[in-house]
């Protein structure tokens, strides 16, 4: 597979099933060589535009916007937005770009769709690094995580978008532009791409803390599978259940530069870094 070094557009239908209605996915390109795909939630191609181009100098690096963000549309809205439907959008993507295994990078939600995809289809994947993947269900005490997310989705509905971010901040223990550090962004899906955060808070967000990955397929498949944290992340819900997880599968965790949202704040050393693990 070759593409242009500079960054071009696209589309791809993904067809309708029994579950989901069909969908039309924008991604774009950069580079030449293997295909990595850099995987967000909601954040998509704009939120890993330098790190994709900080990794595209030997390899094809993949961004695309999940399905209902930003330039990705849904023939409707009658579906549930799990990871497994994600994970099954990222099938028919990669589809019509390569017939060969891939790469992926996900992070936050988009790891748990990276998780999807490797039990669902193992043979699609070569390697998966998923960086904080919030898998609430790996906790001791995801009954009451799960029920103080469902406030969240209630807040967005009762009394509004910033009264459910800032629950939603305090829940995750994420947190803000406004907290005095000009080193981490607001933790919030980029206003552009998603103005009243409708969409996360009320499609995506519900489904979260009732992941739960197969976990004997993830041990059984071929794909190897490396589990990242933020070295800035503190006791934040994402690093948690990262670290349960990782614990169940007997795998270990590496740090990452910066918090959450390492590959924004610390591009550079996070792209060094995860390019070292794609070569390993």
């Amino acid at each position: 597979m070759a593409r242009s070094r500079s960054a071009l557009g696209f589309h791809t239908l993904v067809p309708p099933t029994r579950h989901a209605p069909g969908a039309r996915l924008y991604y774009e390109t950069r580079g030449t060589g293997p295909l990595l795909a850099l995987l967000g939630t909601p954040l998509g191609t704009d939120a890993y535009a330098e790190l994709a181009e900080l990794l595209a100098t030997e390899r094809t690096v993949l961004t695309y916007d999940p399905r209902g963000t930003h330039r990705s549309t849904s023939e409707s809205d009658a579906y549930d937005d799990t990871p497994e439907l994600r994970a099954s959008d990222l099938s028919h993507l990669l589809a019509a770009v390569t017939d060969e295994p891939v790469d992926l990078f996900g992070s936050s939600g988009g790891a748990l769709t990276g998780i999807a995809l490797v039990t669902a289809s193992p043979g699609r994947v070569r390697t998966l690094v998923a960086h904080e993947p919030p898998v609430i269900t790996a906790l001791p005490d995801a009954a009451e995580i799960r029920t103080r997310i469902d406030e969240v989705v209630t807040a967005f509905h009762t009394a509004g978008a910033p009264a459910a971010w800032a629950q939603f901040l305090s829940v995750t223990g994420m947190p803000t532009s406004s907290d005095g550090d000009d080193d981490t962004p607001d933790s919030r899906p980029d206003e552009n791409a998603d103005p009243d955060g409708d969409y996360f808070l009320t499609r995506m967000l519900p489904h979260t803390p009732r992941y739960y990955p197969d976990l004997p397929a993830l041990r059984a498949a071929d794909t190897r599978v490396l589990f990242g944290v933020g070295a800035d992340s503190g006791d934040q819900l994402p690093r948690r259940a990262t670290t349960a997880l990782a614990t169940r599968l007997h795998h270990r965790v590496t740090e990452f530069p910066g918090g959450h949202l390492g590959y924004l704040t610390h591009p550079s050393e996070f792209s060094a870094l995860l390019d070292r693990h794609l070569r390993a």
